[in-house]
């Protein structure tokens, strides 16, 4: 037997001697102390507001980051930490980064759409399954087309692109169809009343 096998062995038999040491996974990561439920957003500051979508890294959530830092907004290391005493971020031990937990995901969302439609951002998420191609806009927008030939991705780009050039024009088509949905309405409760 060699000496480094001797040695191997040696530590392997240290190693497994040692007293075990249980550590649960809320010992492993940097846990929140919840010591609050999380605000409405609405109420929330903007550098809070910041500091949330800077931890997302998502898509959307990169613009609106970028447009709030132009504006001269700046998070604080207190806004981070806010996040994570109301249970929305974590810091992994040994990690520099937040990251954020389930809860904080879904303020995100929710945080990322808002703050796209109040400074008039449009930022699009495509959407493929099995049975059709769509994409939503973050002020509203959504259009879907079925499989059924092959072309429906080019017509979905397309509906997008005409989308982008003119974003009004869908909250008129919205605003037209509510207006000839009521009309129809009315027509049909005049003739079961007449």
């Amino acid at each position: 037997m060699s000496q480094f096998t001797s040695i191997s062995k040696l530590a392997q038999q240290l190693y497994r001697s040692r007293e075990r040491e249980y550590r649960s996974p809320a010992q492993r990561l940097d846990s929140p102390r919840v010591t609050m439920v999380p605000s409405p957003i609405e109420e929330w500051s903007q550098s809070k507001q910041l500091a949330l979508l800077t931890i997302a890294r998502v898509g959307g959530a990169r613009d609106c980051v970028e447009h709030m830092r132009d504006a001269g907004i700046k998070a604080s290391q207190e806004d981070f930490l806010a996040l994570r005493n109301e249970g929305l971020a974590v810091r992994p031990l040994g990690e520099r980064y937040h990251r954020l937990t389930p809860a904080g995901l879904r303020y995100a969302g929710q945080l990322q759409k808002a703050v796209a439609q109040r400074l008039g951002l449009h930022h699009i998420e495509y959407m493929d399954t099995s049975y059709c191609a769509s994409a939503k806009c973050t002020c509203g927008y959504f259009k879907s087309f079925e499989r059924k030939y092959g072309g429906e991705r080019s017509q979905l780009e397309r509906a997008i692109s005409r989308h982008l050039v003119d974003p009004q024009a869908y909250l008129r088509e919205r605003e037209a169809a509510s207006i000839a949905m009521d009309k129809a309405i009315a027509k049909i409760v005049r003739g079961a009343n007449g």
